[in-house]
Order: structure tokens, then C-alpha cells, then sequence
């Protein structure tokens, strides 16, 4: 899978999303271990940006705020989930939605698959997707965070704060 450039174009991204109606979906199961990446980046998030960011913890079922979503207007959205693209755990990757058509990619917890569900917002709210994806090392039902992925959290959470308030 192609990596974009992770930091320059995800700044982009988000800026270029807060000059119309942006919201970023927190995806994931904190039950599966890494894949609660998603939930915890909300819990840290939430309280720490401006009332015009969409901010939205789905859960591994993200198709349940589809109404959400085209009722509030968004014109991008940034998803975040743990992502298998073959990388050391831990590692962030910035993905277009395009690439999930070129690759076999690993969405394991969630209901619709990834692809199926950007496909779905795309068509019912006609906004800008992106996938921002952190590397997980174990996704056990019942198993804790591992470091690795806890520490890209907070490098994230570092980077994008400045960005949302």
C-alpha cells in the first residue's frame, strides 16, 4: 500500500477540511486490544478542540453515523482505525481511499468492510475521505494496548492537537 506522506499531507488534509465542515470518525473496538486505538484517541481528543470539528467515536460499527455525517454536511472526514499495512507496530501511515482498491488490506473488526464503507459515505454525503491508520501488533479479544501503539497515540495526539483547537 502507498504510504503518503504522513505529516505534510495529513496537515493539508486538515486544513483544507476545517475551511468547510470537517470531522474526524475514532473507529475501533477498546476490547481488541490495539484495535481501541480509535477510542482512546477520542477520549484524548475530545475535550481539546473546537466545537466546529465533528468528533466522533463509532465504535467498530463507524455505518451507524452515516446520518450523522450527511445531516451535519461534511465536506471531509478523517478516519482513524488500527490498520494492517504491513509495517512495524506502531507505525502511522496517511492512506487514500483509492489504494484500498489496489491492495489487500486488513479491516478486521468491523462489520461493513473498509472499502465498502468509504464507498457508502462517499456516495450519501459527497465529502473527502481519508484514512489515517496505526500499525497494531494484537488484536485479542480481551488483551491490552501494546506500547508500541500506545506511543504512536501519543505522538499523534501531540501532532494534531495544535490543529484542532
Amino acid at each position: 500500500m502507498r504510504r503518503m506522506n504522513a505529516k505534510k499531507e495529513l496537515k493539508d488534509f486538515i486544513l483544507l477540511g476545517r475551511s468547510g465542515r470537517f470531522s474526524i470518525l475514532c473507529i475501533g473496538n477498546d476490547l481488541r486490544g490495539d484495535d481501541g486505538l480509535g477510542p482512546e484517541i477520542y477520549n484524548r481528543l475530545k475535550n481539546h478542540i473546537t466545537d466546529d470539528i465533528l468528533l466522533l467515536n463509532t465504535g467498530n460499527q463507524p455505518e451507524n453515523f452515516l446520518t450523522v455525517l450527511a445531516r451535519s454536511q461534511i465536506t471531509h472526514a478523517l478516519l482513524i482505525d488500527a490498520v494492517e499495512f504491513h509495517a512495524a507496530p506502531g507505525t502511522t501511515g496517511f492512506f487514500d481511499p483509492k489504494d484500498l482498491q489496489e491492495y489487500q488490506v486488513t479491516f478486521s473488526t468491523h462489520f461493513l468492510g473498509m472499502k465498502m464503507l468509504i464507498n457508502t459515505f462517499e456516495e450519501k454525503t459527497h465529502a473527502k475521505y481519508k484514512i489515517l491508520g496505526i500499525q497494531p501488533l494484537n488484536l485479542e479479544f480481551g488483551s491490552s494496548m501494546t506500547q508500541e501503539v500506545r506511543t504512536a497515540i501519543d505522538n499523534l495526539v501531540n501532532f494534531l492537537n495544535p490543529m484542532l483547537i
